[in-house]
């Protein structure tokens, strides 16, 4: 399989809390992934769907995978696991 068969795409408000969670939780993950932020943090987008929809859009992978910035990967082989 490719190295880039999950698309991970987060709709964030709040960087640091981004940062402390989720890219924390990507970092180790030992399976390729592609990862896809849509900065809402100056409420550009009139619904939660829309900002969704416009990450996954721009997302290449074979899976979408939509995750809050607070969520953290629970092991470095989630991803490896989910697919």
């Amino acid at each position: 399989m490719s190295s880039k068969t999950f698309s991970v795409i987060c709709v964030y408000n709040d960087a640091e809390v981004l940062r402390e969670y989720l890219l924390e939780g990507l970092r180790s993950q030992v399976c390729g992934h592609e990862l896809v932020l849509v900065d809402n943090s100056r409420g550009a987008f009139t619904s939660a769907a829309a900002a969704l929809n416009s990450g996954a859009d721009k997302a290449s992978g074979e899976y979408l995978v939509f995750a809050h910035q607070d969520v953290m990967m629970l092991g470095d082989d989630w991803l490896a696991r989910a697919e």
